[in-house]
């Protein structure tokens, strides 16, 4: 079995199963702080390590110094990086599972959700993602567009938190689907959580909510 993963490489529970390797990009939560482009494989036998980097060396691919640096820089806090960003993540998925102008909350440490149940069993910390719905397309541009402590981006895994509207952003290319509805919902807005204060974080989505 292979994990492929960009943030449950952190929070699940490997040591549990026959994992052959786990990949990860190591741009996101690894490195932290969005300033490189990398990619790793954690294997659990020398020989599939020694496999893969035969493979890596012949065919060039391969980290600059500085780069490898700031992924060594990285790693040395990211435990730290990760607990604080599951915390703030479970704290702000609280605040908007009860927030009355969102319709939904997707958010795995919420007993709310379908893998709750599930996720007890692999997970040990939760995740720094959330997505929730603010009903139309307009309403989550205003959220997007308004928040101050927030960044108003498309990525994830760094130290400051970030939001995007998908449909307009990440996913854009749904609107040219004129034979279909759009997958995205149009009112979805995904965040990645960083370290910040939870109750700054909370702050802010409050004022922007209060908006629409």
């Amino acid at each position: 079995m292979i994990l492929q993963s960009q943030e449950e490489k952190f929070c699940f529970l490997a040591e549990r199963y026959s994992l052959m390797m786990s990949t990860a990009t190591a741009s996101k939560y690894i490195a932290g702080h969005t300033d490189v482009i990398a990619g790793c494989v954690t294997t659990k036998s020398m020989k599939h390590w020694e496999r893969l980097k035969l493979q890596q060396f012949t065919t060039g691919s391969a980290l600059s110094p500085f780069d490898a640096a700031l992924v060594a820089r990285g790693l040395k806090t990211l435990p730290l990086r990760v607990d604080k960003i599951c915390s703030n993540a479970q704290a702000v998925a609280q605040f908007l599972a009860k927030h009355p102008k969102v319709h939904r909350v997707s958010y795995p440490g919420l007993e709310s959700h379908p893998t709750h149940e599930a996720g007890k069993k692999y997970m040990k910390n939760w995740s720094g993602m959330i997505g929730f719905d603010v009903g139309t397309a307009a309403n989550a541009i205003k959220v997007a567009e308004t928040v101050r402590l927030i960044v108003h981006a498309v990525s994830l895994g760094g130290t400051e938190s970030l939001m995007e509207h998908p449909l307009s952003m990440s996913h854009g290319s749904e609107l040219l689907r004129e034979e279909t509805e759009p997958m995205v919902p149009p009112g979805l807005l995904r965040l990645s959580i960083g370290v910040e204060n939870a109750e700054d974080l909370i702050e802010d989505l409050e004022r922007a909510l209060s908006l629409i």
